[in-house]
């Protein structure tokens, strides 16, 4: 994958495919709570709208 400051995608696009990889990696399984709203905004440097 590209680094971030050459993605053009979207942000909400790339917090989705981050989280999909973490699923698909068994970073989160079956039950397990995904980080919540402000988490992914600390984590992503991004604001909510």
């Amino acid at each position: 994958m590209a680094n971030a400051a050459d993605d053009r995608r979207p942000k909400y696009q790339r917090i989705a495919d981050t989280l999909r990889e973490a699923i698909r990696s068994g970073e989160y399984g079956p039950g397990d709570r995904l980080p919540g709203e402000n988490d992914l905004m600390a984590t992503h440097g991004v604001a909510r709208p």
